[in-house]
């Protein structure tokens, strides 16, 4: 080991050491499954009330962590459609009172996203091809045989290549393709299209996705996660 990589050592040993991130890792722990249990409702196409029914029985026991979750505004950003209903599935549990529906200068925005996480990945990522057309450049380079090392087409070059086409960094004005849901679909199925079946398969829809790409919009300040969802 280099000596620089010596000091990270022991400079990330003595953060570990702190009291104070033991209490935030402790915290996150603790509040995991709550984030976790409403988002994946969220995905679910069923009523907010259903929806709803069905939280509460996964959460019972949980109404510190869910009166936790909300009040901390930064672990459930409502700038997305999984997002938001999340948020008002956990309100509604929180107060014993009916949904609220979704806030109505977003709700044409947010149906748009539910649609799209509904519908099958390929269809999802032609729809956003319909905006921007340059994604299907990325997906027929991504479908094309490795002809050379040299000629290597991977999950960096995809992340690279969609850069500016997806996402917060998005160069068309357009909401649906630069939110993070569109850069999460457009990376899952083009991972799913390099032969990565982990992912699901190009009929599944994205919420249904065994193991998702979430990469989050940096419209809102925030970057890009690994595989693997909330």
């Amino acid at each position: 080991m280099s000596i620089l990589g010596w000091i990270g050592k022991r400079i990330e040993a003595r953060i570990e050491a702190m009291p104070s991130f033991q209490a935030a890792k402790d915290r996150e722990e603790r509040l995991r499954p709550v984030l976790r249990a409403s988002t994946e409702m969220a995905q679910r196409p069923v009523d907010d009330e259903t929806a709803k029914d069905e939280l509460v029985r996964q959460l019972a026991g949980k109404d510190a962590e869910v009166v936790e979750v909300l009040k901390e505004s930064s672990l459930l950003h409502r700038d997305t459609f999984l997002a938001d209903r999340a948020y008002r599935l956990l309100a509604a549990i929180a107060s014993s009172t009916n949904v609220e529906p979704m806030p109505v200068w977003r709700a044409s925005l947010f149906e748009e996203e539910a649609g799209l996480g509904r519908m099958p990945m390929q269809r999802a990522f032609h729809r956003l091809a319909e905006i921007e057309p340059r994604l299907l450049d990325v997906e027929r380079r991504a479908s094309q045989p490795q002809v050379s090392e040299d000629d290597d087409w991977g999950p960096k070059e995809i992340s690279r290549a969609l850069r500016t086409l997806v996402g917060g960094g998005a160069k068309r004005e357009n909401g649906l393709l630069r939110s993070s849901l569109a850069s999460s679909i457009a990376h899952n199925y083009l991972w799913i299209v390099l032969g990565e079946d982990a992912f699901g398969s190009r009929e599944m829809p994205y919420f249904d996705s065994p193991r998702k790409m979430v990469v989050a919009t940096a419209v809102f300040g925030r970057g890009a996660r690994r595989p693997g969802g909330p």
